[in-house]
């Protein structure tokens, strides 16, 4: 029988709240909007999501409100088979969201961090056991950057491998850089990326993904 890779997720979890509407609406002006709906999100849920469907065991390390969406954020890891033990219900703290405007083939997003930005290293320390355990660390942009330092050397320090999406896009410390096994970019991200002075610790760690396809760090198509 093949190995079940354990794969941990350390970051965001969300709701989107996703209205179309014909006109995107001009500063103080209000316009009738077509289609609402709400989606569990968040870069680090998504992450998790994904690597469930592929096979994984997955754990959640992150914080939801203790409101309805972080009820219904929970539930939706839960049907995933990912396990939310490591994630934390902080009670008078609003869940993340994300509010998206989509119109005319354009959108506006405004992500509120919520829960998210009290991701702390404190709490994930609290968890070192199942960082320990795993079989490869995934992080993204959307908690608190001093949170990412800090799995990231700490999981550098056990041996286990760390994948970072560097999105939403900031400027990482050189040491966070050196620490994580890859990173997963998308072209604009990579762009950035390779104007940081410490390109050579970043030229055998980047995977740039372009939609459906990945590319190398050359920018060349990979099947």
């Amino acid at each position: 029988m093949s190995h079940q890779p354990t794969v941990t997720v350390v970051g965001s979890i969300n709701m989107d709240l996703a209205v179309s509407t014909d006109v995107m609406p001009l500063q103080g002006e209000t316009v009738l909007g077509k289609k609402f709906a709400t989606y569990p999100g968040g870069k680090g849920a998504n992450q998790a999501v994904a690597a469930a469907r592929l096979g994984a065991n997955v754990n959640m390390i992150g914080a939801v409100g203790g409101d309805i969406f972080g009820r219904e954020l929970l539930h939706h890891l839960h049907n995933e088979t990912i396990d939310t033990s490591a994630v934390h219900t902080l009670d008078h703290v609003p869940s993340g969201t994300a509010t998206i405007i989509l119109s005319e083939q354009d959108n506006r997003i405004i992500v509120a961090p919520g829960a998210n930005g009290m991701v702390s290293p404190e709490l994930v320390q609290s968890h070192k056991s199942i960082i320990k355990n795993s079989d490869v660390i995934l992080l993204q942009l959307e908690i608190p950057i001093e949170t990412i330092s800090y799995v990231a050397a700490l999981a550098y320090d056990l041996g286990v491998p760390v994948i970072l999406n560097p999105a939403p896009y900031q400027k990482l410390p050189a040491a966070l850089l050196s620490q994580v096994e890859f990173l997963t970019p998308n072209e604009t991200e990579a762009k950035s990326l390779t104007k940081d002075p410490v390109l050579d610790i970043l030229r055998e760690k980047m995977i740039i993904t372009q939609g459906d396809r990945v590319l190398s760090f050359t920018g060349t198509t990979q099947t």
